[in-house]
């Protein structure tokens, strides 16, 4: 098949740091081109890939993240080489789109047929959006419960994400702390971290980007308790220091304080043989098997006794869950069967 993949444009495919959405478009990219396909990748001009690179920055425009612009020109000149390729009798088969409302909202400007997958959270907004053009655009979720959300909607199925379980270091023996993992904010829950591993009287390794325009909570919420000691703070971390942190944790500890669409620290530490302990919102429970990779626990106080109990699960089980379920071979695997079957609707 001749594949267009449009990325977002932010950040580098793939990202050297944060970038979870850059990151499920590398992997697919990369394992469809393994697969034989032709697939183009429209993204920054800084990404890697080995696919055909197309670009409209040279370097990704992080510094001017959400404004309309970077966006509008990157998935207008995606959209319109698409449409020029198909004219040409050049054109793609299918169109994968991984943007945000732009891609969706030009979808029926393309001969081509469009699939978007829905990486981000799925509030009233953005279902009221996804109902007002469902008819001219594919629609894949990426979890049960993102899917569950809006049951009404045409989907095409579910494909969780995929981390690069190949690259995370496997380690059996653990050391003695806890690891949260991800960007500093309210909804993440770095506070509540921090209580439930005072709580279990262990040390805490936090690591993750603060955004700007969510700095406030790590200054009054997290900071005071950073004594490089019993809470210490990284920052953001290059890949292969993330790798480290996890397989040398005791457990990952997914406190999150709203659903989430998925959560791929979840199957990061799994791929690194570490369990996760994790209030079960969202999809947490699709991501985690109760008393087999991790624990699922409410509140503070339960996360805090599973860190007791945690010692029990099987660093090998963990390991062998990512590569069934989480590896990038299962993602395309899914994809694939998408991209078939719309296909053969045409």
């Amino acid at each position: 098949m001749r594949i267009a993949v449009v990325a977002p444009v932010w950040i580098p495919v793939p990202p050297p740091g944060y970038g979870g959405v850059e990151q499920v478009a590398s992997l697919l990219t990369e394992e469809l081109v393994a697969r034989g396909h032709d697939v183009t990748l429209f993204a920054s001009g800084d990404s890697v890939t080995k696919a055909t690179l197309r670009s409209v920055y040279d370097e990704a425009p992080t510094d001017r993240l959400w404004e309309v612009e970077p966006d509008a020109v990157h998935v207008g000149a995606a959209y319109t080489f698409a449409t020029r390729a198909f004219r040409d009798g050049e054109g793609f088969d299918l169109v994968h789109d991984h943007t945000n409302y732009l891609g969706v909202a030009f979808a029926a400007s393309l001969p081509t047929p469009v699939l978007h997958t829905v990486h981000m959270i799925l509030d009233e907004g953005r279902a009221s959006f996804l109902r007002r053009f469902h008819s001219e655009v594919y629609l894949t979720a990426i979890s049960e419960y993102q899917r569950s959300i809006v049951p009404e909607l045409p989907w095409r199925g579910v494909v969780h994400n995929a981390v690069d379980v190949d690259t995370f270091p496997f380690r059996e023996d653990k050391e003695e702390y806890l690891l949260c993992l991800g960007r500093v904010c309210e909804r993440k829950g770095q506070d509540l971290a921090i209580e439930v591993a005072r709580q279990a009287g262990m040390p805490l390794v936090l690591a993750g980007r603060v955004h700007p325009k969510e700095a406030w909570f790590f200054e009054e919420r997290v900071l005071p308790h950073v004594d490089a000691d019993q809470v210490v703070f990284h920052g953001e971390v290059s890949n292969e220091r993330k790798g480290e942190l996890l397989a040398g944790a005791r457990a990952l500890l997914f406190p999150v304080r709203e659903p989430e669409p998925f959560g791929l620290a979840m199957a990061e530490a799994l791929a690194c043989g570490t369990p996760v302990i994790a209030e079960p919102l969202g999809a947490v429970p699709e991501a985690v098997t109760d008393g087999e990779t991790g624990i699922l626990a409410s509140g503070v106080q339960e996360m805090a006794e599973a860190v007791g109990r945690v010692g029990a699960i099987s660093p090998e089980r963990c390991r062998e869950d990512a590569v069934a379920r989480f590896h990038p071979n299962a993602m395309v695997d899914g994809y694939e069967a998408i991209y078939r079957g719309i296909l053969e609707e045409l």
